[in-house]
């Protein structure tokens, strides 16, 4: 990605969910440098048809298919997960794109399939606790 990608913006001007960032040289990476921050900014939608892979004139970004997509892998915090503390919640569940990713199980209790979470952060954007009962941690 990085010797391929130009810092042209095309993809962050294509995404209409304003999810791509730019880098401001704090991250260690060239200023300009696309970016998805999906604990703190916004998450990624997975798009079936990409507009940042499309609109990317140097192939930096390609089309995948949901399944193939690993930004990260969501864990629970269950200290203050809804769902652990008796209290009925199934929000990050219900908005997972990923069928089996997080599950509800028969106890009411929130479980995440690590094998199969992308790490897209719908989940931490749905949580209803403040801060939210789950993290997205990075691939390395």
């Amino acid at each position: 990605f990085f010797s391929l990608c130009t810092r042209c913006d095309a993809c962050v001007e294509a995404c209409h969910q304003e999810v791509i960032l730019r880098a401001d040289g704090r991250l260690g990476i060239h200023i300009g440098t696309p970016y998805l921050d999906v604990q703190n900014h916004r998450p990624c939608y997975l798009c079936l048809t990409p507009p940042c892979a499309a609109a990317c004139p140097t192939g930096a970004l390609i089309p995948i298919s949901q399944a193939d997509i690993h930004l990260g892998t969501a864990e629970l915090i269950t200290d203050t997960c809804l769902a652990w503390n008796a209290k009925p919640c199934t929000r990050c569940s219900a908005i997972c794109p990923i069928p089996g990713a997080i599950l509800t199980a028969d106890d009411g209790r929130v479980i995440i399939d690590p094998d199969l979470c992308v790490g897209c952060g719908m989940c931490v954007h749905a949580c209803p606790t403040d801060p939210p009962s789950l993290r997205i941690l990075p691939n390395l």
